[in-house]
């Protein structure tokens, strides 16, 4: 059965508050609440709790191994984990040839899918399948466009991914832009900053305001970005990067 991975990738600190059960069981939940399925944890393994709470809440996890650690600290954490059913994909993080380590993390663990370069902008991707021993290429793609979404952004995200291969957006959305509206880059004049500011105020009356009007056009920007992604066919995967909202 074929399921679309509909995921968040998100940082270690993004998750620091799940190393006890209760802070995990809520991202999960939220996340859930939040239609996706799927989540990557960047820059580290996923926290013993995260996994018991995916388990429990049937959500699909890609765990992280890095390869500059031990070998047999990665096959060791394989082998401790692999009977998490959370767990559908194992990543090996890093640049560089990492073709005998994800052949090796495949050989203990034949049951999942196994990829290596989803951060990797300028080097190949590779994916293994289970029980397969071929070793395929896939087209990983970053990419954060600012808000608003025009219509040539949509038009990105529907063709995005080289042909002929599966593609995964592994880390896309609209970032957060509060930083653009109340900082004057340096090369302004004294005149030309307090034009600014004065032009910010006559804007928004507040700071609460426009903070709300910045995160609704970023939430309407990754809507459209998302609804983009969804019809094209070479997607396999995407990952929206960041912390969940309520939005």
């Amino acid at each position: 059965k074929s399921v679309l991975l509909r995921g968040v990738v998100l940082g270690a600190t993004d998750v620091s508050s799940c190393q006890g059960p209760t802070g995990a069981g809520a991202l999960i939940q939220s996340l859930k609440s939040a239609e996706f399925n799927f989540l990557r944890v960047r820059g580290m393994p996923a926290p013993v709790p995260l996994l018991d709470a995916a388990d429990e809440l049937g959500f699909l996890i890609c765990d992280e191994l890095d390869p500059a650690s031990d070998r047999a600290h990665i096959e060791s954490t394989v082998v401790s984990r692999r009977n998490h059913p959370s767990i559908v994909m194992w990543h090996v993080a890093g640049a560089g040839d990492n073709a005998s380590l994800l052949r090796r993390v495949h050989q203990i663990d034949p049951t999942r899918l196994a990829v290596s370069g989803l951060d990797v902008l300028d080097g190949a991707a590779h994916f293994m399948r289970p029980y397969q021993d071929d070793m395929g290429q896939f087209d990983a793609v970053t990419a954060h466009l600012p808000p608003p979404c025009s219509g040539r952004t949509e038009r990105f995200y529907e063709h995005v991914g080289a042909p002929n291969m599966p593609a995964v957006l592994a880390s896309f959305g609209a970032r957060r832009i509060g930083g653009a509206i109340a900082e004057v880059p340096p090369r302004h004049t004294e005149s030309e900053s307090g034009l600014a500011l004065d032009e910010t105020d006559r804007m928004f009356a507040d700071v609460e305001q426009r903070t709300f009007a910045i995160d609704t056009a970023r939430a309407e920007s990754l809507t459209l970005q998302v609804q983009a992604a969804r019809v094209n066919a070479k997607i396999a995967c995407y990952c929206v990067d960041g912390p969940p909202t309520a939005d």
